[in-house]
């Protein structure tokens, strides 16, 4: 049976009834399925049987509101939606590959076993929608919004996450190998089972989708975990206080550690708007191998070190100070922690420097 594009749009027009009906005789001019075989197929498994009630066009449909119709069962690929708002529509079984859904609406909509792959879903919202076996694989989804959506069983493969938002929503036991997640935002959002494995793989699941890619790379490319073991144990942090006077100081150090071939993080800007000192410090800290604090007139380096050192007992503290400058009173609680090392008191910048190869060498035997 040939469907022309101007049937498929009169049907749509004349409303939901009318829609479904349509959709239902056509269900009914399937003919009867035969199977020849040698054996029967009773108590057989299949697996990936789909079928479907009709192929329509290419369909180009825009600035429509379509409410309760059903799609189950249809194949009509290479579709183009825009600004089309999808209420309590059922998609159950079809086959929308490479189909366009440009700034669509689709609420309480049913995604049942339907195929989607390669479909463009960008600035699109879905608002109460069940996915359920569904296939995203090499989708794009630019600024895609869930809302209250159910993502179960489904696979993600390939697909492209460029700032989407997940609010109040599950995505549970599906597949992400390949897909690329930059920029997503979770909200009230629970994750669980995110396969990150190849399908030819042993089963690897991950609970948060937003850290899935760095884990597969950490598993599967050597390079990736040196360079995490070289950062770690080459990057040394910086705190002291940035007076005219102490700031080139700690530029000198910050010089003279890079020189021996090590990473120097000054601690020199103001956290970032994303979070707060508290969690930058703690950042840097989680990162470096070694911490030079001068503790010479000290300012923000007693909180800095506050947020450091109970937390962090592999990493390994130097304290410096000029001679001529005191300890700050609290200074004495940190010493009965064995990874803050002697205070080292230097007499200016050169005495400083020319001790500095020796500090870095103890501390980094440890």
């Amino acid at each position: 049976m040939i469907i022309s594009v101007n049937s498929v749009l009169q049907k749509l027009s004349e409303g939901k009834e009318s829609w479904n009906n349509w959709m239902l005789k056509l269900g009914k001019e399937i003919p009867t399925i035969k199977c020849y075989a040698n054996k029967p197929l009773r108590h057989q498994q299949i697996r990936s049987l789909a079928l479907t009630i009709a192929t329509l066009p290419i369909v180009k449909l825009e600035n429509k509101t379509l409410e309760g119709y059903s799609f189950c069962k249809l194949k009509i690929n290479k579709s183009e939606f825009k600004n089309v708002i999808f209420e309590n529509c059922d998609f159950s079984s079809s086959n929308l590959n490479k189909s366009i859904f440009t700034h669509c609406k689709f609420i309480r909509c049913q995604f049942k076993s339907v195929s989607l792959i390669e479909c463009k879903l960008n600035f699109s919202q879905f608002n109460g929608c069940i996915f359920v076996n569904t296939n995203l694989s090499k989708s794009e989804q630019y600024s895609t919004a869930y809302r209250n959506c159910k993502i179960i069983n489904s696979t993600m493969m390939w697909a492209k996450l460029i700032e989407t938002t997940f609010i109040d929503s599950i995505i549970s036991n599906s597949k992400i190998y390949g897909a690329a997640v930059w920029g997503i935002s979770l909200h009230n959002t629970h994750t669980n089972d995110l396969i990150i494995s190849k399908n030819s793989e042993a089963e690897i699941k991950v609970d948060n989708i937003e850290v899935a890619q760095f884990i597969y790379l950490l598993l599967n490319n050597k390079k990736i975990r040196d360079i995490i073991t070289t950062l770690t144990s080459k990057i040394i942090l910086i705190l002291g206080r940035f007076t005219p006077d102490r700031v080139i100081i700690l530029e000198k150090i910050k010089s003279e550690i890079s020189n021996k071939g090590f990473v120097p993080i000054l601690f020199t800007f103001e956290p970032s708007p994303n979070r707060d000192l508290t969690e930058t410090i703690q950042l840097l800290a989680s990162i470096s191998k070694i911490v030079i604090a001068d503790i010479s007139e000290p300012r923000s380096v007693p909180q800095e070190l506050s947020h450091i050192i109970p937390f962090f007992p592999s990493l390994q503290i130097q304290p410096i100070i000029f001679e001529k400058d005191f300890e700050y009173g609290m200074f004495d609680h940190w010493k009965s922690y064995k990874w803050v090392k002697e205070v080292f008191q230097y007499k200016n910048d050169t005495h400083l420097i020319n001790n500095l190869e020796r500090l870095i060498s103890e501390n980094n035997q440890n």
